[in-house]
């Protein structure tokens, strides 16, 4: 049975991992060539798939505690399937790259190549006792719509692994954020 830690890891996990999808090209701004898209508000769609969750077997939750098991199955069923999202993108946040939120400190991102109509890079995170290690690629389809990939891998204590793909969809709603902020 995992540890109190290990579980906690996996949750913190997950969410690097969305964080990485919303925030694909969070990378040093004087590398980035930024996408050539509208500003405004954007809608992103995000599919999550995770195979191999590490050391989350149905007789490992059997034997948890009710409280960590429903955080754990609470946690999985949360970071798959699709999630919709929307957020305002500015002019500096397109020279900063930011879609989401980039102040995950514990994730080194390096920029591969970029262009105005696509970006490719390199991710890598420590998570307490955990490594996530994976590659995206972001294409603007439009100045409308970009879509992306990130698959990314993770290595828990005692090298249980576990690979997660993520693909996003992003369309340009209109000009005015309205009441949304940019990140």
């Amino acid at each position: 049975m995992p540890s109190w830690e290990e579980t906690e890891d996996l949750l913190k996990t997950l969410t690097i991992v969305a964080a990485i999808a919303l925030a694909p090209l969070a990378c040093r701004a004087a590398d980035l060539t930024p996408l050539d898209v509208k500003t405004g508000l954007w809608e992103t769609t995000i599919n999550t798939q995770t195979s191999g969750v590490p050391g989350v077997s149905d007789d490992v939750l059997a034997k948890m505690p009710p409280e960590q098991r429903a955080r754990i199955e609470a946690a999985i069923k949360g970071a798959s399937g699709p999630h919709t999202t929307r957020s305002c993108v500015t002019p500096d946040t397109l020279k900063s790259a930011a879609f989401g939120d980039s102040s995950n400190s514990a994730c080194k991102r390096t920029l591969i190549s970029s262009t105005p109509t696509s970006a490719t890079y390199h991710v890598e995170c420590g998570s307490g006792r955990m490594t996530n290690v994976g590659d995206g690629h972001v294409q603007a389809t439009s100045s409308e719509s970009i879509k992306g990939e990130v698959v990314m891998k993770t290595t828990m204590p005692g090298g249980r692994t576990s690979t997660t793909n993520v693909t996003f969809t992003a369309h340009w709603l209109g000009s005015d954020c309205g009441s949304l902020k940019p990140k």
